[in-house]
């Protein structure tokens, strides 16, 4: 899912996470299920402002912000995030609450990576 020519887009990623939701929705069965992403923002080198993007993109379920970030920075390891939108999309009918957001960096050249902590309820 990180790397081209076969990277989805966020904006595929955020229906993919709403269409999981209604097929959960549509079962009669009385289901618990949680959904998580795991993986870091940014990762290699931290771009707070990238992450903060992404963050608050995710929050105000505004699928266009999402599909702003720049297709570059969501390749590699930093593909990671695609999975936080996904989520977010199957919990788009929930508030996120952004808990903490720390930019982890290892080096003074900007090497770590962007930790988020969120939940939707």
């Amino acid at each position: 899912m990180h790397s081209p020519p076969n990277q989805p887009t966020p904006k595929r990623l955020y229906a993919f996470g709403r269409a999981v939701r209604h097929v959960l929705e549509a079962t009669d069965d009385q289901l618990r299920v949680a959904v998580i992403a795991t993986g870091g923002l940014s990762v290699g080198i931290v771009d707070e402002e990238l992450d903060r993007l992404a963050l608050s993109g995710m929050q105000s379920r505004s699928v266009s912000t999402l599909s702003s970030l720049p297709r570059t920075w969501m390749q590699g390891s930093q593909g990671e995030v695609l999975c936080w939108i996904a989520a977010a999309g199957a919990a788009d009918h929930l508030e996120m609450e952004i808990v903490d957001y720390l930019p982890g960096y290892r080096s003074p050249a900007g090497t770590g990576c962007g930790l988020a902590f969120a939940v939707w309820k």
